[in-house]
């Protein structure tokens, strides 16, 4: 981003202290501020430009999403916008789904939301333009024989020639949610 808007003050964000060191000696990231944040509680005093985020919303439990979405919508600017590359589904149900795989106790939940349901609770928090962009990943990620205790992340091709993305067995319907504060 820096090499792309080399104007604007930039900052970076993770709760990992271990992922704020790396970030923080890499010399290529010296020019942006990196804060521990928390994306459920940004500093409401902070006014951003922009807000991006990448592949965390699966996380969030109800309340989490909920309290995500709020204290985005507070950080940012009239006009400010929210990118984040993400999963939603296609199916529309009444409440988000949530999945622990009883085989893998060590696993982490991962919730599934509807684009519906996402876009009444962006508009209850003031984004007034909401956009779900399919994200189309361009290259071909093989399966690789990693053993059966590895989860990983592949595509397959439909014979329309669209690539699925599947992390294990679970297809990840990847967009890009482009969300401006109204």
């Amino acid at each position: 981003m820096r090499q792309a808007f080399p104007e604007p003050r930039l900052m970076g964000g993770d709760l990992s202290d271990l992922q704020l060191e790396s970030c923080r000696k890499d010399p290529g990231l010296a020019a942006i501020t990196f804060a521990k944040l928390d994306l459920r509680a940004l500093p409401s005093e902070a006014r951003y430009d922009f807000v991006t985020a990448n592949a965390i919303r699966y996380g969030f439990d109800d309340a989490g999403f909920r309290d995500c979405i709020s204290s985005i919508s507070g950080a940012l600017k009239t006009g400010g916008t929210w990118l984040h590359l993400t999963s939603f589904t296609r199916g529309i149900r009444k409440s988000p789904s949530s999945r622990e795989p009883r085989h893998f106790p060590m696993a982490i939940p991962s919730h599934f939301r509807s684009f519906r349901t996402s876009r009444k609770l962006l508009q209850s928090n003031g984004f007034g333009t909401i956009e779900f962009r399919k994200f189309l990943i361009p290259v071909d990620l093989p399966m690789q024989d990693l053993g059966a205790a590895a989860i990983q992340t592949h595509t397959v091709t439909t014979t329309s020639g669209e690539r699925l993305q599947f992390r294990g067995a679970l297809a990840q319907p990847w967009c890009h949610l482009v969300a401006t504060k109204g």
